[in-house]
């Protein structure tokens, strides 16, 4: 992860340019990510550290003992990736249609599952660390508010894009602000380029499984887009700071206190 000053040149949120409309149990597969498109309203970025530049052999050992059985539970894995140039890292979305199956789950998954019962030694071994993990919910625009569930379509991320930007903004004590520059200031612009994000806060509520601590920043933006490929990424990253006005990103520099941005390979 990389810190830097939040300029435009980083891929930024798209709060209304997805509709939140719920779309349920529709088979659909592609790869190894989402095998059902079901509504999320919770999820966790976890980001693991993995001893000895086995990421790799993290990712073959998590897909033929823990995939299935999650999905089997109706628990979403959304997508499995690579930090760019980095073998140490093993980066995972899980998704939830809301903090009450996420608190059952967990519960079922840890100290039920005859698959994780068996083979978590092994997954173990591999793991350096698998504390850093964000709990997020999707961040509705003023006109969403009250008209949609809270949950967006997980077909979001099974889009067959292979390279992704997750982008980490600090607003301190200025969240609001910064949710209202999005919403309704950046948004237009982000469409014209054709970026394709969603844009996540945290949740607040108290983590009901605390055996997986997770970050809960109340001053914390979360973009996560997608792209073709690393040269659409820069593309659009260029056409993003070309439409972007001086005045608008003073505004940006203004607000926002830290960023820091992932960019993502997913495993194949």
């Amino acid at each position: 992860m990389k810190n830097s000053i939040p300029i435009f040149f980083f891929s930024l949120a798209i709060v209304t340019c997805y509709s939140f409309v719920v779309i349920t149990f529709v088979p659909k597969r592609k790869g190894n990510q989402v095998t059902k498109t079901t509504p999320i309203g919770v999820i966790e970025l976890r980001n693991y550290l993995i001893k000895n530049k086995q990421a790799n052999a993290f990712n073959t050992y998590f897909t033929e003992h823990f995939q299935k059985p999650m999905q089997d539970m109706e628990v979403s894995v959304l997508g499995k990736f690579k930090i760019k140039n980095d073998e140490n890292h093993f980066v995972w979305i899980r998704g939830y249609e809301n903090g009450a199956q996420r608190v059952k789950f967990l519960n079922d998954f840890y100290y039920k599952n005859k698959e994780w019962i068996k083979y978590k030694k092994g997954a173990n071994e591999l793991i350096g660390n698998s504390d850093n993990v964000y709990l997020l919910k999707p961040f509705l625009s003023a006109e969403n508010q009250g008209i949609s569930s809270g949950t967006i379509s997980s077909a979001i991320f099974n889009n067959e894009k292979s390279f992704v930007v997750v982008d980490f903004y600090i607003a301190n004590t200025r969240l609001n602000e910064l949710k209202a520059f999005f919403d309704k200031e950046y948004c237009p612009i982000l469409k014209s380029v054709g970026m394709e994000t969603t844009l996540w806060v945290s949740v607040t509520e108290e983590n009901d499984f605390p055996q997986l601590p997770v970050f809960q920043d109340k001053n914390l933006l979360v973009a996560i887009t997608f792209y073709k490929n690393e040269n659409d990424y820069k593309s659009k990253s260029k056409l993003l700071n070309a439409a972007t006005s001086n005045q608008l990103k003073i505004k940006m520099l203004d607000i926002v206190t830290t960023h820091q941005s992932m960019e993502l390979n997913p495993f194949k």
